[in-house]
């Protein structure tokens, strides 16, 4: 097989240093091991060619399109898998940050009943990890490799605690790395640790529990009643357009009063009209599945999970509507 890695890396070398370097920092926030230098020069290979696979596929179907449309679909393209993948890293993070500080108490607790049984910190640290705890489990191994590999106990904290997107986390390692320095009460610090940790998460529950209310009232307008609204007013123009062509309507004409409503020029057609309804809806759903994350678990992109729901309820319920409009209303 091809081996594609020094390509990878010559073309991740064209980047800044400030994008690798932030780049490294997601990358070990999410667990990937993977140097940014390989990663930007593999992703940005392949939204290059996805972005002109997709060109072309455009091209097959509007040939006769100007040339600035094909280099805007192109960059759309290339936004869309940009954003994608720094979307997937955000969730890698963010899903591993929540691992952690949901066994963080029951870890913290098991230190606590190591330490009372004789151990030294550190093995009573290791020992506490269990392979159930997920990524923290493999951490905390590869922190203890640190340790026997002749670094020093501060050196595999620190690392352990950069492997993380918590502050919780961190916060707990420094505190027991200080309390293994002083030599003080080791175990009532953590189990102290533990329980607010414990108590905090009981809050963010509540709160959690208490806002999902207005996150189901936000889904239920956007995947509800805006696509039953706009497709009233789709299937209102069709249906005024369509009369208006029946009754003959021309201007200057004399008409009757009760045709006469119908002479207006709307200046917009069925086709317009369906495109601002679906791009409004697509707008609106994306930014609500945001505004659901922020209300939900504070973090906006967390809530574009949502945003294909949305989507296709809305889109369903919106032709749903134009379909069940279009057999009761006369054409």
């Amino acid at each position: 097989m091809i081996d594609f890695s020094k390509f990878y890396a010559i073309l991740g070398a064209r980047f800044p240093i400030g994008m690798r370097d932030y780049i490294e920092g997601k990358l070990t926030y999410g667990g990937v091991d993977e140097s940014s230098v390989s990663w930007l020069g593999s992703r940005s290979l392949l939204i290059f060619l996805f972005s002109i696979v997709g060109t072309l596929l455009y091209s097959l179907f509007q040939p006769e399109a100007p040339l600035y449309l094909f280099i805007l679909f192109f960059f759309i393209i290339a936004f869309i898998l940009v954003f994608l993948s720094y979307t997937a890293i955000y969730y890698s993070i963010s899903t591993r940050a929540v691992k952690v500080e949901k066994v963080l108490p029951d870890f913290l607790m098991l230190i606590v009943s190591n330490l009372h049984a004789g151990m030294t910190p550190f093995s009573a640290f290791v020992r506490a990890a269990r392979p159930e705890f997920g990524p923290l489990y493999s951490e905390v191994m590869g922190a203890s490799a640190l340790v026997g590999g002749k670094r020093t106990l501060d050196d595999a904290m620190v690392h352990l605690g950069s492997r993380f997107d918590s502050e919780v986390f961190r916060k707990s390692i420094d505190l027991f790395l200080k309390g293994t320095k002083s030599g003080g009460q080791l175990g009532k610090l953590l189990s102290a640790n533990a329980e607010q940790i414990r108590k905090i998460q009981d809050l963010r529950a509540e709160l959690i529990t208490s806002t999902k209310t207005y996150a189901i009232f936000l889904a239920f307008i956007v995947a509800i009643v805006m696509p039953f609204l706009l497709g009233i007013s789709y299937n209102f123009l069709s249906t005024f357009l369509n009369i208006q062509a029946q009754v003959g309507i021309s201007k200057g004409s004399a008409l009757p009063v009760a045709v006469s409503f119908f002479s207006g020029d709307l200046g917009i057609t069925t086709s317009e009209m369906l495109f601002i309804s679906l791009v409004t809806f697509t707008i609106t759903a994306f930014l609500t599945s945001m505004f659901m994350g922020i209300v939900i678990s504070g973090k906006p992109l967390l809530g574009l999970k949502y945003f294909p729901l949305l989507l296709v309820f809305g889109g369903s319920f919106f032709f749903l509507t134009q379909k069940i409009l279009q057999s009761v209303l006369p054409h």
